[in-house]
């Protein structure tokens, strides 16, 4: 073992650009064998510090290589007992990149199985890229309650399933997956010319609402030179209630067409408070329905501007820079 990984970091170490799942594979080994014991480093971290300097490559790199590595191998597991063709860690072309790999261990920690599932079956076909699992992230990131991981080696927060805010929270985060990954139909535009959904969009505050207005989802939809419609939507429980009903009834002034989404495992909800123009969407099975479709709302002009304040707010740090 010992002779083998001596060959493999001396043909490491000779190569203009490896591939960063060789590299990883290579420092999973390292240090599961103590391999760098025998290079007589004082640590791991050392003898991995030497190695990236001799390549010309960032430690912190490195690291990511290795993190990226080790969840792979648990993921290619997995997907070979779902019967999926998936490529071992050495096959693993550089267009999957650990950026890819590293976004998926994230979502394992807080999204569905199926929901990791699907987009790892997507991320080793090459069929995704790397913004769609980011928005896949922003979703389900905030069913964690914002507890993260400090510093390396320390237990990585998951999902408990049992707790019932973080069990509402996690229907919440799989009501925005179901939007995002939908296509448009929901929307009564089929293939239109721009189609965006954005979540968490803030509002500042105007007169009368002077602690502003917070959408869940807003979807921004254009069809042939037409004017940019704004489908507000907003995610609804089984605890909803008076504070609830009020956010709904004020998001109405901000949106040309307002919806509110539940999930079919809340149970139960009465809907029945819901205005008739506002749209009901229902997840079921993991895919979005219409139950009610969403009619156009006479709002003010000043609301809709402070909305599409908002969402140029998200949007323009994503311009590329000239």
């Amino acid at each position: 073992m010992g002779d083998q990984l001596a060959k493999e970091v001396r043909a490491l170490r000779s190569e203009a650009r490896p591939a960063w799942s060789r590299i990883g594979q290579l420092l999973d080994a390292v240090e599961s064998s103590r391999y760098w014991e025998r290079e007589r480093a004082a640590s791991f971290t050392e003898w991995l510090r030497a190695l990236a300097h001799s390549l010309g490559r960032k430690e912190r790199i490195f690291w990511r290589y290795l993190a990226a590595a080790r969840y792979y191998q648990q993921l290619w597991a997995q997907l070979k007992q779902r019967n999926f063709d998936a490529p071992a860690l050495a096959e693993l072309p550089d267009s999957v990149s650990p950026g890819h790999i590293e976004l998926l261990s994230r979502l394992a920690r807080a999204a569905p199985p199926e929901v990791v599932e699907s987009l790892a079956k997507r991320v080793v076909a090459r069929e995704i890229t790397r913004a769609e699992l980011q928005q896949a992230w922003q979703a389900f990131r905030p069913a964690l309650g914002g507890r993260t991981a400090r510093g390396r080696g320390a237990v990585k927060p998951r999902i408990d399933r049992l707790d019932p805010q973080q069990r509402e929270d996690l229907l919440r985060a799989r009501v925005l997956h179901a939007l995002q990954s939908s296509d448009t139909f929901w929307t009564g535009y089929i293939d239109p010319d721009r189609y965006e959904v954005l979540l968490e969009i803030r509002c500042e505050p105007v007169s009368d609402h002077p602690s502003g207005c917070m959408f869940d989802a807003v979807a921004a939809v254009q069809r042939k030179r037409g004017p940019v419609l704004l489908h507000g939507i907003e995610y609804v429980g089984a605890a909803n209630n008076e504070v609830t009903q009020l956010r709904i009834q004020q998001a109405a002034a901000y949106c040309d067409y307002l919806w509110v989404a539940r999930h079919e495992e809340a149970g139960t909800v009465d809907v029945e408070w819901i205005p008739e123009k506002i749209g009901l969407l229902l997840v079921k099975g993991g895919r979005l329905e219409v139950v009610r479709p969403a009619r156009r709302i006479s709002r003010e002009a000043r609301y809709r501007e402070v909305l599409a304040q908002a969402l140029l707010r998200v949007l323009l740090p994503r311009a590329p820079q000239r």
